[in-house]
């Protein structure tokens, strides 16, 4: 009988998993690497009087960006394209400049939007600089949710791009805008 569980014992071990703060640190570190990348997706934004659905395409290359959405409203394409230079908003045929992208895009879109942490967010981390409250991680050190800048982040699912899980949808909310990003194809280098 000692023999059956000793035998029984050996057989059922439960996986030992690292802890899933340090994998977490591993993974802040490993993708602050990643300067460079790009990726391809659709945006949904909601408001208690509006909603937007737009594909978007970003490239960012270290501190700067090209973020190009489309189909907003039947409305023509526009872009930011922006750095350590200010950002500029192109869009039908016009270009308007500032020094920061949120409030170029609430003043010639009405749409309040946290491009400077969606840069870190869309990646799976937090925006260096800004305080993380309520930060809950998975078994595997991935934040399953957090709240930064006034914003409440909510990873849903995850994709493996080259043995990396990167998000593959995640929801952002703020007083009263909801957000989806949908993300279809990622292309990045270290």
């Amino acid at each position: 009988m000692l023999a059956a569980g000793v035998l029984t014992g050996c057989a059922v071990l439960p996986e030992v998993r690292p802890d899933a703060r340090a994998q977490w640190e591993e993974r802040r570190r490993s993708l602050a690497a990643f300067s460079r990348f790009s990726f391809l997706g659709r945006l949904a934004l909601r408001t208690p009087q509006d909603a937007l659905n737009a594909r978007v395409r970003w490239r960012q290359d270290g501190g700067e960006y090209r973020i190009r959405m489309g189909g907003l409203m039947g409305e023509a394409a526009l872009e930011l394209r922006g750095g350590s230079q200010g950002v500029e908003l192109h869009a039908q045929g016009e270009v308007h400049r500032a020094d920061s992208p949120e409030a170029l895009l609430r003043e010639h879109t009405g749409w309040s939007f946290p491009l400077q942490g969606l840069r870190y967010w869309v990646l799976g981390a937090t925006a260096p600089g800004a305080a993380v409250e309520a930060l809950e991680l998975d078994p595997e050190g991935r934040p399953e949710h957090f709240f930064q800048s006034g914003w409440r982040v909510v990873y849903r699912r995850y994709v493996s791009v080259q043995d990396i899980a990167l998000p593959e949808r995640l929801d952002f909310e703020r007083a009263r805008l909801e957000a989806r990003l949908v993300v279809g194809r990622w292309n990045f280098e270290a």
